[in-house]
């Protein structure tokens, strides 16, 4: 029965620590997306209904899981005093509206919402950064993105009727290198489409890259609990065969 038990609460929580990895990750992307429309003020068009849900739907997984660990928890007052400021992060944009989009007191709020989902995670995501060497390829794609936006501005405003600005060019990198291609943006030059390509291929590559990291390093860890798993099983046999030999010295003893 004890076995069994363990067996369970050994698969509860690898469960867990996996559902916190892809939680981690989900709340990152929605951390750099809406820091994205913090910094270029991006608060209409498509591009923000789509940070609006998508951070909706972070959230509708974050409520549950803060009741879990509320739930969980042994001292519940002490809980809330300690993670009391998640409750922030875990507020929805799509509640404060886009009227209140651009005052201060909206910026300030996103502010405190970025630091709240950051709050539990840091140790944890920069452990995983360094494991997985994604700082170097995140500050590598950053400035991929930044050097060939501004290549992509040099080289189509003024021809391109859909390149106003800077920010009309960083949007078609981040919008290429992802993928996705809403199509709103598109290069009119020849030089422009070299730079498009090397957008999506440095988009692919990164997208790759960052796929076979997450999948390594679930396996190495995988691996490292299956390690200290064996290390248990051997250390309880190792006492076993020493309480096994302790009874056979009594027995050898009595029957003398």
């Amino acid at each position: 029965m004890n076995s069994e038990l363990k067996f369970f609460e050994t698969n509860m929580s690898k469960h867990r620590k996996f559902f916190e990895t892809m939680l981690t990750i989900l709340v990152l992307l929605d951390i750099v997306l809406i820091s994205w429309t913090s910094i270029f003020h991006e608060i209409n068009g498509p591009f923000y209904t789509l940070v609006v849900y998508y951070d909706l739907i972070v959230c509708l997984i974050l409520i549950p899981d803060f009741a879990y660990r509320l739930w969980a928890s042994d001292n519940r007052k002490k809980f809330l005093l300690e993670n009391g400021i998640d409750i922030l992060g875990m507020v929805p944009l799509i509640i404060i509206g886009p009227a209140l989009s651009y005052s201060r007191y909206f910026r300030l709020f996103r502010v405190i919402k970025i630091l709240a989902l950051l709050k539990d995670d840091l140790p944890g995501i920069y452990r995983f950064f360094r494991e997985t060497n994604l700082d170097y390829a995140i500050v590598a794609l950053f400035f991929t993105l930044i050097i060939s936006g501004f290549t992509f501005y040099l080289l189509e405003v003024g021809v391109n009727p859909k390149v106003h600005g800077i920010n009309d060019a960083l949007w078609y990198a981040v919008v290429s290198i992802t993928t996705v291609g809403f199509g709103d943006i598109a290069p009119v030059t020849t030089d422009g489409r070299l730079i498009s390509i090397i957008i999506i291929i440095a988009g692919v590559i990164f997208v790759g890259f960052l796929t076979a990291s997450i999948s390594s390093w679930l396996i190495k860890r995988e691996k490292g609990e299956d390690t200290d798993r064996l290390d248990e099983i051997e250390s309880a046999i190792i006492d076993v065969k020493s309480e096994i030999k302790e009874l056979k010295e009594i027995i050898e003893k009595q029957n003398k």
